[in-house]
């Protein structure tokens, strides 16, 4: 019967004293019946009836084969339970369910940013119409009624020229800008279309109108006109000419005392009632282009 290498289970030659595989002295042990008993013999078992020994592994060599046992049944052990996760976990997930944090990010910074354009647009106030821009800052000024013509989109840093409808009441309100003061003149057809009567060549035309200034102050011109509590009546006695494109150019303006003058012997003594009172002459034009534009009904 062969022998092994209590070291590391090589077989050896019969009477070898060392090892050839890994150098270990060999102990001296006979292999047949009659020495079964010895206390020498650690790799010997007694056999069957017959007396025959068979020789068991040596103990390195079952250590291997442990270590090989142990990691197929560690493998089998991480197979089933990812079979186990794929089942109970993987099968209930819809597919496409599953998706990278990257492309997550980048969807949710996506859904905020169309959110945020969204909730600004709704937001956003609709732009103002000129006429409800020019309603807004009349309004602000007292003028109570609503404005259904305005040069507020012409307009320069002097002012500009609104038709108010207040009841049955219609009225042209002249915002002076530069001055920051309201005038308000009764409407008259005549009145707004006062360009039509065109001066000869070289001469000038009159138009006569009045003019009442909200919250005026009594100054140079207090005396002209007639006063209703702050506000001041001014009678108005312009002339004017026109260019070659029937823009007003203003000339002389004299006032009288009273509310109905008989004579216009004063002269405005008062720049911002100058200011006003050609604010008024100079952009009547514009005003009757917005009137004949939007075709605003007008008594």
């Amino acid at each position: 019967m062969g022998m092994f290498c209590e070291k590391c289970g090589s077989q050896l030659k019969p009477g070898a004293a060392f090892c050839e595989a890994c150098g270990a002295r060999v102990r001296a042990v006979t292999a047949n019946a009659n020495n079964a008993g010895s206390n020498n013999i650690s790799n010997v078992s007694v056999g069957n009836a017959g007396g025959r020994g068979v020789t068991t592994a040596p103990e390195g060599r079952r250590g291997k084969s442990g270590g090989l046992m142990a990691g197929v049944v560690l493998l089998l052990v991480l197979l089933g339970g990812g079979w186990y996760y794929y089942q109970n976990y993987m099968e209930a997930v819809p597919s496409g369910a599953v998706v990278d944090d990257a492309s997550s990010k980048k969807n949710a910074e996506a859904t905020d940013n169309k959110d945020k354009v969204q909730k600004e647009t709704q937001n956003k106030k609709a732009e103002e119409t000129p006429l409800e821009k020019a309603q807004k800052q009349l309004s602000d000024k007292g003028v109570k009624g609503t404005v259904i013509a305005s040069t507020i989109e012409k307009h320069n840093n002097y002012g500009y020229l609104s038709i108010v409808k207040n009841g049955e009441q219609y009225s042209i309100i002249t915002y002076d800008l530069k001055n920051q003061r309201i005038g308000q003149t009764a409407f008259d057809k005549r009145l707004l279309y006062f360009t039509n009567k065109k001066p000869k060549a070289g001469d000038s035309e009159v138009v006569i109108f009045d003019i009442t200034i909200f919250d005026d102050t009594h100054d140079a011109d207090e005396k002209s006109g007639i006063w209703n509590g702050n506000n001041h009546l001014l009678p108005v006695y312009a002339f004017y000419k026109l260019d070659a494109d029937d823009n007003v150019i203003p000339g002389m303006l004299n006032t009288g005392n009273g509310a109905k003058p008989s004579r216009f012997h004063n002269y405005f003594n008062e720049q911002r009632n100058v200011d006003t009172i050609n604010l008024f002459l100079m952009d009547i034009k514009n005003l009757q282009e917005n009137v004949n534009k939007n075709q605003v009904a007008l008594p």
